[in-house]
């Protein structure tokens, strides 16, 4: 079941066809990612940043020595987490936008609950998943 209009609270799962090339069960030529993710059988997901995760990461760079204190500096506004094939995960906001991104498509992420993570506001492009039922 392909169905992409997804709604609050649905049940989906990585769409394995659109996803992952023939060799690990999928109809892609070449990998999506990376030879890694597509033999691991993983997407990466999109998770924003709080202030404080922010903060640390700031704190930590110039610690470390990998910043100088008067640059101006840019901090990530996202991290990546890696959402396996095999898992379900449910629908908690059907159309999002990833925030500070320009897209002419509009809404064309949905945001999910990860239970292995923890997380639970993940995007994940709608195309890339599927509804179960």
């Amino acid at each position: 079941m392909s169905n992409s209009v997804f709604r609050k609270g649905d049940l989906v799962r990585i769409y394995a066809s659109r996803c992952f090339t023939s060799e690990n069960g999928g109809d892609l030529e070449f990998p999506l990612f990376s030879h890694y993710n597509d033999d691991e059988g993983i997407i990466s997901g999109i998770i924003l940043l709080t202030s404080q995760e922010k903060k640390l990461k700031r704190q930590n760079d110039l610690l470390s020595g990998h910043l100088d204190p008067h640059d101006d500096y840019t901090v990530d506004k996202y991290r990546f987490t890696d959402l396996g094939k095999d898992h379900y995960f449910f629908v908690t906001k059907a159309r999002a936008k990833l925030p500070g991104t320009i897209s002419k498509v509009g809404k064309n992420y949905c945001t999910i609950l990860d239970p292995i993570s923890g997380e639970d506001e993940v995007f994940v492009l709608k195309h890339y998943l599927e509804k179960v039922c």
